[in-house]
């Protein structure tokens, strides 16, 4: 819902909402079937977000490149499994290579 109300939408190849799928973060399904959509494997792919729990350590365990972003509520929350990359501005993502 945030992408298309801030416009961002055309800048991704796909948008997997939980509600339309029927699973949700962390379930491994909704990051596989991202990846399927995408025709990618999990070395090929990088999850950005806010969440330790959801966004992190579910995309952590399949072997995904992770990056934490530090903003919000979610910010002070502590590591459930330590993000390969901690942000605080999108505009970092630019200088981020991942190991695979």
């Amino acid at each position: 819902m945030r992408l298309p109300s801030l416009d961002l939408d055309s800048l991704f190849d796909a948008m997997i909402a939980s509600v339309d799928v029927g699973y949700q973060k962390p379930d491994p399904e909704i990051f596989q079937l991202a990846l399927k959509r995408l025709g990618l494997i999990t070395q090929e792919a990088i999850m950005i977000g806010g969440n330790p729990t959801s966004d992190i350590q579910g995309a952590h365990n399949l072997g995904m490149c992770t990056v934490r972003i530090l903003r919000g509520p979610n910010r002070i929350e502590p590591d459930i499994v330590e993000a390969g990359f901690k942000i605080r501005n999108l505009s970092e993502l630019a200088d981020i290579v991942c190991p695979y």
